[in-house]
């Protein structure tokens, strides 16, 4: 062994023992190491000293069948748990109580037929429209967000097909579309359309909506000119789909009628801005800039005022500095 290397012989690198000086090679020293396991391996010292658990190998086995019985375990751990959960759900379930005399949603619940016995428990109950039916308790006691178990089936009316337009095959037809999506819009929250009419409390009217109501609304639509080119429009933006709220215009009527829409007073009327560059020959677009800078006075839109734009900002500009002075 030469002068310049260091006897590291008996020290304990992890699960290797160093046993004597093998050899030097590229400025690197090789020892003889004993492993735990028994085995005899060489190994670079330098390589031995960077490892944090050095061996001949059998250490990354271990730790291979360490990991298998740990994820074994945290298994049958989550495995203990989803039983215990279920448990628990299941005797929460049975969890029994008399409904005789409640009133859940369109039901009266009148008597319990049979014997007690969880939600499987049976009762006889009276819808408002007057039918008898039969329901369990986990029917009436459910929190299901649609509650459809909470009537005879009546309520489920709304949304069904007509059998008008089943009767006379207008189920395919685009008017049929039309009713559908007004439905749907007012109705169901998975709608794209919901947030800008059911959620701001846009409704269709029970004479469209309960009943034979595509049936109403058909013969309303073709008796007040529905066309294939047309779409149902509210004249008041704010309120219901209703007869006396709905009309049948065109995309370019129906695009101006929008809660975004600027209105300009002309003559003692209300027109849209497009109209308004059609009657005096100036551009939408310096219109619309117009209009957003006079919207900040806060004072209503006239039609003299945004012609006579530099008139009209002179003059408040005047009032201001009158007010300052004064």
């Amino acid at each position: 062994m030469g002068r310049d290397i260091k006897d590291i012989s008996g020290d304990q690198f992890g699960y290797l023992t160093a046993v004597r000086f093998s050899h030097r090679k590229n400025n690197k020293t090789y020892w003889e190491f004993k492993c735990r396991c028994g085995n005899i391996v060489v190994r670079s010292l330098d390589k031995v000293k960077r490892h944090k658990t050095p061996s001949c190998g059998c250490y990354s086995k271990e730790y291979c069948e360490y990991q298998k019985e740990t994820a074994q375990k945290r298994r049958e751990v989550i495995k203990k748990i989803k039983y215990i959960q279920k448990e628990n759900q299941r005797k929460k379930s049975q969890k029994w109580r008399d409904l005789t005399g409640e009133k859940i949603g369109k039901l009266t619940v009148l008597k319990m037929l049979g014997d007690q016995c969880g939600r499987n428990t049976a009762y006889r109950c009276l819808c408002d429209c007057g039918n008898e039916i039969k329901k369990s308790q986990g029917q009436l006691i459910t929190k299901s967000p649609c509650k459809s178990t909470w009537s005879c089936g009546c309520t489920k009316n709304r949304h069904s097909d007509s059998e008008y337009a089943n009767k006379n095959n207008l189920t395919t037809s685009r008017l049929y579309g039309i009713y559908k999506s007004m439905i749907s819009r007012c109705y169901s929250p998975n709608n794209s359309g919901y947030k800008d009419y059911g959620k701001r409390g846009i409704s269709v009217c029970d004479e469209w909506r309960i009943g034979d109501g595509f049936e109403n609304f058909y013969l309303w639509a073709v008796s007040h000119g529905y066309k294939e080119k047309l779409t149902i429009d509210r004249i008041n933006v704010n309120g219901d789909y209703e007869p006396s709220n709905c009309r049948w215009v065109t995309v370019e009527v129906q695009s101006q009628n929008k809660r975004n829409t600027v209105l300009i007073k002309y003559n003692n009327e209300y027109i849209t801005l497009n109209n308004c560059a059609e009657i005096s020959g100036v551009k939408i677009g310096i219109l619309r800039y117009r209009v957003s800078a006079m919207k900040k006075y806060g004072i209503e839109l006239t039609y003299e005022d945004l012609i006579h734009y530099q008139k009209y900002t002179n003059r408040i500009k005047k009032n201001n500095s009158s007010k300052i002075n004064g």
